[in-house]
């Protein structure tokens, strides 16, 4: 998890919208001042209120 935060504030604009599946290490993206939308993959493949996918 905080690889992932590193990788993502040295790279990502901060208020970009990030799309990710449902992993565990991803729960924190919101709270690093991105737009977090995720699918949950044993559900669907696209979100169906969002229109997120992966």
């Amino acid at each position: 998890e905080e690889t992932i935060s590193h990788v993502l504030l040295e790279n990502i604009e901060i208020g970009s919208t990030i799309i990710t599946d449902c992993w565990p290490a991803y729960i924190n993206i919101s709270s690093l001042g991105f737009n977090h939308l995720t699918v949950n993959h044993s559900e669907n493949f696209i979100d169906p209120n969002t229109g997120a996918n992966t």
